[in-house]
């Protein structure tokens, strides 16, 4: 970490496409509830402490299909 994948930027957490996530019902992070769907998997790496990202597009390929809107 930190150098082939960088640090702060967003990172397809799989090989190429974005893993995907498919919850059968609705399900909260963070005090927000998300429904029930398939979603893609992204994070951002950091030195101290990461954030994962839960997208409704689960049908990405690499980070740079990556929209902050389908959050």
């Amino acid at each position: 970490m930190g150098r082939l994948v960088p640090y702060d930027e967003v990172w397809v957490t799989g090989a190429h496409d974005a893993t995907t996530l498919e919850i059968g019902k609705p399900f909260v992070v963070e005090g927000k509830e998300i429904a029930a769907g398939k979603y893609a998997f992204f994070t951002i790496p950091g030195k101290k402490e990461w954030v994962v990202i839960i997208n409704k597009n689960w049908e990405q390929h690499l980070a740079s299909e990556y929209d902050e809107k389908m959050m």
